[in-house]
């Protein structure tokens, strides 16, 4: 029986992982070890970075993506137009599938 049978072998080849810190209309450009951007996807996730007066919330939105094989584009943005400066931190994955 085959090693890549019945649980043999993952099918993940490699999990990168870090923190970015951003305010509104922010790029962040992040160097990662060279993965296969057609096996790869980008997951981020972030808790903080919420501001706002009564009656109205603004909250700080990340958003990642490969712009090449080493390079991580993390984008932040607010859910409204807003004079506050709103920080926050993201924490992101690469993960390369065999």
């Amino acid at each position: 029986m085959s090693s890549n049978t019945l649980l043999g072998s993952s099918p993940i080849r490699s999990i990168q992982r870090g923190t970015v810190s951003g305010d509104q209309d922010d790029i962040n450009n992040v160097t990662i070890s060279s993965v296969n951007t057609e096996k790869s996807f980008v997951s981020i996730s972030s808790a903080n970075g919420v501001a706002g007066q009564t009656g109205e919330v603004n909250a700080l939105v990340f958003n990642g993506r490969l712009t090449s094989s080493t390079n991580l584009r993390v984008t932040c943005g607010t859910s409204a137009h807003t004079a506050d400066n709103i920080a926050g931190t993201a924490a992101w994955e690469v993960i390369e599938y065999v």
